[in-house]
């Protein structure tokens, strides 16, 4: 009973994992097109007292159209404030570049990372699934032997 226990509990784990890691490739993967912006604003966003992120308004032309965003940088968030105006100082030097989606332009960020860390947890958690599936069968295969 235990085993099924641990095989359901890793089952949902892993389909919540590998979810949350098939929304983050597809958002990834639409964003295929960049552009130059023109960034309009940068600020520090206090998430909590040890938390700093930083947020960067931009705009962009694309097919004639000109298209507006906001970015806010992931983690990690800095731990001050004195850090986090460091950061923007840091990323005011360095080109600038949006990426978005070329049928909905209006999807857009000035980041791209891939979502390593997801798919890593994504599959650990299938893989962790599939062990209890494995120890499940072959606990049942022991006990037909003892039959």
């Amino acid at each position: 009973m235990v085993k099924k226990i641990l095989l359901g509990l890793s089952t949902l784990c892993a389909l919540y994992f590998t979810l949350s890691a098939t929304f983050s490739l597809y958002a990834h993967s639409r964003l295929k097109e960049r552009a130059w912006p023109t960034v309009s604003s940068r600020r520090i966003i206090e998430l909590s007292t040890s938390q700093f992120a930083i947020e960067a308004d931009y705009s962009f032309e694309y097919k004639k159209t000109v298209y507006s965003g906001m970015t806010r940088f992931a983690k990690p968030y800095s731990f001050n404030r004195p850090a986090a105006e460091k950061e923007i100082k840091i990323i005011q030097e360095e080109p600038v570049i949006v990426h978005f989606d070329p049928k909905n332009p209006a999807f857009s960020s000035l980041q791209r990372k891939f979502p390593l860390k997801k798919c890593l947890h994504a599959l650990l958690t299938v893989g962790v699934a599939l062990y209890f599936l494995f120890l499940d069968r072959v606990f049942l295969e022991k006990r037909m032997q003892k039959a």
